[in-house]
């Protein structure tokens, strides 16, 4: 077990992290309502797994316990109080009672077998080492201009999509659409995003080039994922992959999981006050409740909303979603994301609306694809975890979803599948290119 690999000391800190969220979590839930039902019930039991999961799940952090942080915010607590407080994006549908009950007891017994893997198989767990991966890296110096031309290309491509704008690049209510659209865009945006981090990782890393040279190629990754003029779980993606590998010991402990309910709670918020500026007139540094009540973390109603109206598609999003390279003028039945082919469908306000993984698979294959998506999720998180090989490709994912994972879970598929289909490319490409040797799957 793993309060048998714990100190006395590391577990009471655990507990109280667990005991003050939670308390937090029952403060705002009395606040809404003094009536306490099935349904109510059914989300403290939830919120308890979560929390428990985030914070004793593993001795450090991974990214099974970066799932119980998702399921804390996106599935239990914030959706405790949409429930309490009657709230309910983009329609005037209402949901069924028995669609809560289905979907909420799902998760706890999907929770508990999580925690089950987790906790039975923790002995195979390992919190990622760094200094392996710079082992891995055999840099070519030569290489050094091509990727510089590499990150040029990348630039340019980033300020082509805010129509060259400056103000554009900085903040997000500022950018503008460019002019492509469709999947062009989804692959140049993901190119313009993901490409100078994968660079600025395998440079970081490098040992034998100058701090100077780093930070040539820190700028271009800076420029083109400005913190304040890109959407908050973009900004997420790319700078928790850099924040540890700049402090590595930040993935000891609790301490990342901390800082993701940090970030969730508190920076999040302050990131979206950027996200519709035109002019410095309309900020406001004053923080507001009212953001957990916007639509940010819709995701559990979406789910909701599928099972409630028993929306499935039988495989038509998953199959439309898995070529998305391939334009709509040659295949005009082609699907659109699951979030916004169902908010279309139901006639909602808004339609850019997201679509979790567990919504996925019911969308595309009722509740078989439920089960069928969650078990493949457990499965594939838990080997990333374990993951004991030298492959580079292998490890730099795994760094990477520590900062994409809450994008992968939120969804929805059509946009992460390509854009992690793109960074895997990428990363494969590049890694290649600048090693003298690579070793994709060496067997211990």
């Amino acid at each position: 077990m793993l309060t048998q690999r714990l100190d006395s000391f590391d577990i009471l800190t655990r507990l109280t992290a667990t005991a003050i969220v939670f308390y937090f979590a029952m403060y705002f839930v009395q606040v809404s309502s003094n009536e306490i039902d099935i349904i109510t019930v059914s989300f403290i039991i939830l919120t308890g797994q979560s929390l428990f999961g985030c914070f004793f799940i593993s001795k450090n952090c991974s990214l099974g316990s970066l799932y119980f942080i998702f399921s804390a915010i996106f599935f239990s607590i914030v959706p405790m109080l949409e429930y309490l407080n009657g709230v309910i994006y983009w329609t005037t549908l209402s949901f069924d009672i028995s669609a809560y009950f289905i979907v909420n007891y799902f998760l706890i017994i999907y929770n508990f077998m999580f925690l089950f893997v987790y906790i039975y198989f923790y002995k195979e767990l390992r919190v990622i080492k760094l200094e392996e991966f710079k082992e891995s890296i055999n840099f070519l110096k030569q290489r050094l201009n091509i990727l510089f031309i590499i990150s040029l290309i990348a630039l340019f491509t980033k300020l082509y999509l805010v129509d060259f704008s400056i103000f554009g690049i900085l903040f997000r209510g500022a950018s503008t659409s460019g002019s492509i659209t469709g999947p062009t865009k989804l692959i140049a945006e993901t190119f313009s995003v993901y490409v100078p981090l994968i660079i600025f990782s395998i440079v970081s890393l490098s040992p034998n080039l100058s701090r100077a040279v780093k930070a040539v190629f820190f700028l271009f990754l800076l420029i083109n994922v400005f913190p304040l003029g890109n959407p908050r779980f973009v900004v997420a993606s790319v700078y928790i992959p850099l924040f540890i590998m700049l402090y590595p010991k930040v993935l000891l402990g609790i301490r990342f999981s901390i800082l993701m309910i940090f970030s969730i709670v508190v920076v999040f918020p302050f990131l979206d006050k950027f996200r519709y500026i035109k002019d410095f007139s309309e900020f406001s540094l004053a923080p507001s409740f009212d953001f957990f009540f916007k639509g940010h973390f819709d995701s559990y109603q979406s789910l909701l909303r599928v099972v409630s109206e028993n929306y499935v598609t039988w495989g038509n999003q998953l199959l439309g979603n898995l070529f998305f390279f391939i334009p709509r003028s040659i295949w005009p039945e082609k699907s659109a994301g699951s979030g916004y082919t169902l908010a279309n469908d139901l006639n909602y306000f808004f339609s850019n609306i997201s679509m979790n993984l567990f919504g996925e698979g019911y969308i595309n294959f009722g509740m078989i694809g439920l089960i069928l998506y969650s078990v493949f999720f457990l499965f594939a998180v838990f080997k990333l975890d374990s993951y004991k090989g030298q492959g580079k490709v292998v490890k730099f994912t795994t760094l990477f979803l520590f900062g994409y994972l809450v994008m992968v879970l939120r969804g929805d598929f059509l946009t992460i599948y390509s854009q992690l289909v793109s960074v895997l490319l990428y990363s494969f490409i590049l890694f290649r290119l600048v090693s003298t040797r690579v070793k994709w799957h060496n067997k211990p």
